[in-house]
């Protein structure tokens, strides 16, 4: 119970946080972004059932596995990012552009106002968080993303992140089936399409 309410606390900040920047003109950095993908979607999502199976497993040191939930889940987020933009509604159930309507603070777009031009922000300002995005508005912000390559800065990121993913799971002592299931999830995250 009191791995529950403390991961709990920690998840009901980090929304807090993730709806509070989508509602004032402030730019959290990448790092602020980072810390809201780990305590709103990482602890939540990954780490918590981890805890939770190895409490009841009576695993004691569990360092290794809370990072690994961390670092999977960071890559759920940014994954869940990519498909906001370019994702198939029928598939994914989420609506295309939907974190631009509530204007996210994601990395794509944390990149997107950090290497756009003052013509290109003027026109992402009339964008984000002013009314649902067209298919134009969405195209012209996936656009944008691939000319500055930020595609690529994401690719980049989540490359180091599963490295990591990859360095933890072989030095947590568990059998070869349930790394093998551990490395599985990883790349479902990384290449999942809802």
């Amino acid at each position: 119970m009191k791995i529950l309410s403390r991961e709990l606390q920690l998840v009901g900040q980090a929304q807090m946080i993730d709806v509070r920047f989508g509602q004032i003109n402030y730019e959290p950095t990448f790092n602020e972004i980072i810390q809201v993908y780990k305590y709103k979607t990482a602890r939540y999502s990954f780490v918590l059932p981890f805890l939770i199976g190895a409490v009841l497993a009576g695993v004691n040191n569990t360092q290794k596995l809370e990072k690994l939930g961390e670092e999977l889940g960071i890559i759920f987020q940014l994954k869940d990012d990519d498909l906001g933009l370019t994702g198939d509604e029928k598939v994914t159930g989420k609506q295309l552009g939907s974190d631009i309507k509530e204007n996210k603070k994601t990395l794509y777009r944390y990149y997107l106002y950090k290497l756009a031009s003052k013509m290109e922000i003027k026109k992402l300002n009339k964008v984000f968080g002013q009314k649902p995005p067209s298919l134009q508005d969405i195209r012209y912000i996936n656009n944008l993303i691939k000319n500055y390559k930020i595609d690529s800065k994401i690719k980049d990121i989540l490359r180091l992140r599963k490295s990591k993913i990859d360095l933890l799971i072989s030095e947590i002592s568990i059998t070869t089936a349930y790394k093998s299931l551990l490395s599985d999830l990883a790349e479902y995250s990384l290449k999942r399409d809802k």
